[in-house]
């Protein structure tokens, strides 16, 4: 299993399939989409070409083989331009392909000049071409009529939280935020990762500044090569404790719990447009020309609109004190490179209109919702559960910055 966080590649083993029932036909699609592999921001890039030096003196280490002193040696990080930083890659490009492949092979019955196409993606080239890579994927060599759409920076669909000050101020920035992967880093859990690697590499000052960059490029090389040359960063195998790569992760999922997870409520709340949206948009009373709505977006958005729906909710908040490897909140799993929830609105002349959640191209289970054999549940119950969230979803009192309730 990858443990590389949200910076995980992409894997999808299940068979290509027709999706169908006897008693259910599909009629409306809704589906959301983080961008493909991407490379490093400027941060990151900035100290990629550190490991330099650090590759340099692995090739003197007592504890590392042979074989791995040499691939230490070999290594040379790839050229990034910072120009080009979150730029997608060529890995990353085939996800969204590949994506679009197996949506056309699994929904064959809606991809024809009867369904009216509708993408849209945020202001960056990361979810523009991952759109575009997933249209060439959709429609093959066939033409159909489609419209593609860049949004606003701060979309309340697409991005809702890049407008929310009061979300901005009192989560994003709040050192509070913080407070339980601190905790963690200055625990004995940290300081045996450092004492192991520092005795496999023999830097006696690596510290944890220089870990973490080496787990974050592990994760990066990894996805950048996984489809296209099926192995690993060669950092990686400073992490010959698999119980340390789970600490590096946990990490990881602290922050993300507590800045995009169920933490705060508001963080819920910045997500009720969207989820608007999709109820709006698959409502079979709401008698819409385009049928098949594509977004593209990102990690924050994904997250959020999985603690809306009340996704992966662990029985108590994330903390320092227990590293729980059962717990269901696990970005490795739920928030990879090229995430996807996608909505279908069933129709059926015997049971009425159900919809069908799925996570990842896999079927889940919609919380507080009777499901069926088929893993739906009626449309109308599942509009119920968010009845009254919807109806208090207005972004501009949720977001206003004056309020200090979070």
């Amino acid at each position: 299993m990858l443990r590389f966080s949200t910076k995980t590649p992409y894997i999808f083993k299940e068979p290509n399939k027709i999706i169908q029932y006897t008693d259910f036909a599909p009629k409306r699609i809704w589906a959301m989409y983080r961008h493909g592999t991407r490379l490093p921001g400027k941060k990151i890039i900035s100290k990629y070409f550190g490991l330099i030096d650090i590759a340099e003196k692995l090739q003197f280490a007592k504890n590392l083989t042979v074989q791995e002193k040499e691939l230490f040696k070999n290594w040379k990080p790839l050229n990034i331009n910072l120009e080009h930083q979150k730029f997608l890659t060529k890995e990353g490009e085939e996800e969204l392909f590949q994506l679009g492949d197996r949506f056309r092979k699994q929904f064959p019955q809606l991809i024809n000049n009867e369904s009216s196409f509708t993408f849209k993606y945020t202001p960056t080239q990361r979810t523009e071409l991952s759109a575009k890579k997933f249209i060439e994927g959709l429609f093959q060599n066939d033409f159909f009529d489609y419209t593609l759409e860049e949004v606003a920076r701060d979309d309340t669909i697409l991005r809702p939280y890049k407008g929310c000050n009061l979300w901005r101020m009192n989560v994003k920035k709040n050192p509070r935020t913080l407070i339980e992967k601190n905790n963690l880093i200055k625990s004995q859990h940290v300081t045996a990762v450092i004492n192991e690697l520092r005795e496999i590499t023999q830097i006696d000052f690596l510290d944890f500044k220089d870990i973490e960059l080496i787990y974050t490029i592990c994760g990066f090389e990894t996805a950048w090569r996984h489809h296209l040359y099926k192995e690993k960063s060669i950092w990686c195998l400073l992490f010959k404790n698999e119980e340390h790569l789970k600490i590096m992760e946990y990490l990881e999922d602290l922050e993300y719990f507590w800045v995009d997870g169920p933490a705060y409520e508001i963080t819920r709340k910045v997500a009720c447009k969207t989820v608007t949206n999709m109820i709006e948009l698959l409502d079979p009373k709401n008698n819409f020309d385009k049928n098949m709505t594509f977004y593209f977006t990102h990690s924050g958005t994904i997250l959020k609109l999985l603690t809306f729906l009340e996704l992966y909710q662990d029985k108590s908040n994330l903390t320092a004190e227990k590293i729980d490897n059962e717990r269901k909140w696990q970005t490795s799993q739920i928030d990879t490179f090229s995430t996807n929830i996608i909505a279908i609105l069933y129709d059926s002349i015997r049971y009425g209109p159900h919809i069908q959640l799925l996570h990842q191209e896999k079927i889940i289970n919609i919380p507080n919702c009777v499901m069926n054999e088929h893993g739906m549940c009626k449309f109308e119950d599942f509009k119920n559960l968010y009845k009254e969230k919807i109806k208090e979803c207005n972004l501009t009192d949720i977001c206003d910055n004056r309020k200090e309730e979070l």
